[in-house]
């Protein structure tokens, strides 16, 4: 849907992200789910590196053999307390929230372009969120490892980005809308 081509420099052999030297980066939309829930394979689909895959039930059921541990589910309370880390710790580092929906088994966040850059503001939205469910996941994995990125290019991909998270409010009440 908002894959980000790349274009491949001969000289070099590198390849390099199209939009960062054709287009203005407004944000950034970051999806991670929780540890189990969503598994690649998944009935669903799942994405990787941004494409988006077709069911694989094989695939799938060798993933969930492999849990460590059980797959987590947030609670309401949960849920809530993610929500509030998230909005408490933009405020602490000036970070710009669009949009944001926290779901019993993943997160999007929509948020503005930041130097420090999606893997990085990923992460410290998981840690943080993470310390704020305190000893019931002391040791364990809340989060699968690494997130979705989506580019955010111009107000048309913002308007329907912010307009895919509100329509969560169907299966959460932590929807936040700037």
């Amino acid at each position: 849907m908002w894959n980000v081509p790349e274009k491949f420099d001969p000289p070099t052999g590198r390849r390099a992200n199209f939009w960062s030297e054709n287009c203005e980066m407004i944000g950034y939309m970051l999806t991670w789910t929780t540890y189990g829930f969503w598994l690649q394979g998944d009935r669903r689909g799942w994405v990787k590196d941004g494409v988006v895959y077709s069911a694989r039930v094989g695939l799938c059921r060798s993933n969930a053999e492999r849990l460590k541990t059980s797959p987590v589910q947030l609670t309401n309370t949960e849920q809530a307390k993610v929500y509030n880390a998230m909005l408490e710790h933009s405020c602490e580092k000036g970070h710009k929230i669009f949009a944001m929906a926290v779901t019993k088994n993943h997160v999007h966040l929509l948020i503005k372009e930041h130097s420090e850059g999606p893997g990085r503001l990923s992460a410290r939205y998981k840690n943080n969120a993470r310390k704020e469910l305190g000893e019931k996941f002391a040791g364990k994995s809340v989060w699968t490892k690494g997130f979705d990125n989506r580019f955010c290019n111009n107000a048309e991909q913002l308007s329907s980005m912010i307009k895919y998270i509100k329509g969560h409010k169907k299966i959460t009440p932590f929807v936040y809308i700037d």
